[in-house]
């Protein structure tokens, strides 16, 4: 006589619950990248704001230097205005720009612009 009192899982539990984990997967997976995404977002854009910071600290302390920091800038002339990331914060990978200094004349000061391009046009 056989025995039908077997303990463990038939096929349908064991597929049955193969598709829920797949369903949760498939929800969460795509979550958990936007997440790490908007994270390292977050994290370059305080990174970007340190440095501005730190450039437009720079150029407060010798103000009259960076008058002619108008126009275009890029790396080609008034390299004085262009300030790398390196210079500003060691081994910093992610950030590949530049900060660049833009005078405003009407205001007489000098703001700091983070930009990944090799030039600049002030505005």
């Amino acid at each position: 006589m056989i025995n039908l009192n077997k303990k463990g899982f038939t096929l349908i539990e064991l597929i049955s619950v193969l598709i829920v984990l797949s369903l949760v997967l498939v929800l969460v997976i795509p979550n958990i990248v936007y997440f790490k995404n908007t994270g390292a977002d977050a994290i370059k854009k305080g990174k970007i704001n340190t440095l501005t910071t730190l450039a437009k600290r720079k150029t407060e302390e010798d103000i009259d230097n960076y008058q002619d920091c108008t126009g275009t800038i890029s790396n080609n002339n008034l390299s004085k205005c262009i300030f790398k990331v390196t210079d500003l914060m060691s081994e910093e990978e992610d950030l590949k720009g530049n900060i660049y200094i833009c005078f405003d004349n009407f205001k007489l000061e000098a703001n700091a612009y983070y930009s990944e391009n090799t030039s600049y046009t002030c505005s």
